[in-house]
């Protein structure tokens, strides 16, 4: 194993290490410069990360093998254009692997493996009450109680992701609180967890998680990997938690709750910067591993 494979950083994209205009918290004059990573289907500017940030990361990913860790869909995932190594072609570059759908997609090479997507469909077969059943919960059908409908003005779309899970865009403003926490309870009592982060609320299987991918990653790597690992939501608890180290920035759901871990930094920095102080603590420990 070279040194280089030794070390594998796994990390959340969205308001992880990029983030759009609003989420990154600059105050009006700021110097810091953004550099794009995503447009939006529209072609409009959607994701950025600074300019020191984009110098990190193409570091970074010359000294580790960095997997990206998203909760996207494949096709959501491919809009992003991360810089990476110059020998790997600048922006655009294509890391080795990347996992999708929470865990429930890995991309070998950009394109997804159709190994892993049997064993994530073995694991949910397995446990846990089927996607319609959540499906038609969130819009609405079945139980009682204060549960959405389709109309009601908190509850903007839902979709199913890759034939995985459900999620929904929702008015934070007008959302209620008893709903969520119905939700929350309704959902853990038959095998699902329910995250909110920014306007996106998200209903994923247990069994569906972002730490079992990455381990999927290291075996196939010979299994003598150090992990490291960045996020901010309660969908990347698991991955933080099973990482040898692991850094969560001073926003998101994470934060929000004062969750932290054994081996977990939480920052105390907001915003885009935030991206840039992982990138740069990440890659200390790449190098002082190596050292």
């Amino acid at each position: 194993m070279t040194n280089r494979q030794a070390v594998l950083v796994a990390s959340d994209l969205d308001r992880t290490l990029i983030y759009s205009r609003r989420s990154a918290e600059l105050p009006p004059g700021s110097p810091v410069r953004l550099r794009l990573v995503e447009r939006d289907a529209d072609g409009a500017p959607l994701s950025h990360l600074t300019d020191r940030a984009a110098q990190l990361l193409a570091e970074l990913a010359e000294e580790a093998v960095f997997v990206p860790v998203t909760t996207r869909t494949v096709e959501q995932y491919r809009r992003i254009r991360l810089p990476g190594p110059a020998a790997g072609g600048g922006a655009g570059w294509c890391p080795p692997y990347a996992i999708c759908a929470n865990g429930g997609r890995l991309l070998v090479a950009g394109e997804p493996d159709p190994d892993w997507a049997a064993v994530v469909a073995q694991r949910l077969a397995a446990g846990g009450v089927p996607l319609p059943e959540v499906f038609e919960r969130l819009a609405g059908g079945g139980g009682g109680g204060s549960r959405a409908r389709a109309g009601d003005a908190w509850l903007l779309r839902q979709r199913v992701a890759e034939g995985l899970f459900v999620y929904a865009m929702v008015d934070r403003e007008r959302l209620p609180a008893d709903w969520l926490a119905e939700l929350t309870t309704w959902c853990a009592e038959r095998g699902w967890t329910v995250s909110l982060q920014g306007r996106k609320l998200y209903l994923v299987p247990r069994a569906l998680t972002k730490s079992a991918a990455v381990a999927e990653v290291v075996r196939r790597q010979g299994g003598r990997s150090v992990v490291l690992a960045a996020g901010d939501s309660l969908l990347d608890a698991d991955l933080l938690l099973a990482a040898d180290h692991a850094w969560r920035p001073g926003h998101g759901e994470l934060a929000d709750r004062g969750w932290t871990g054994p081996r977990v930094t939480a920052l105390e920095q907001r915003g885009v910067l935030a991206g840039e102080q992982i990138l740069a603590a990440l890659l200390a420990r790449v190098r002082g591993l190596a050292g």
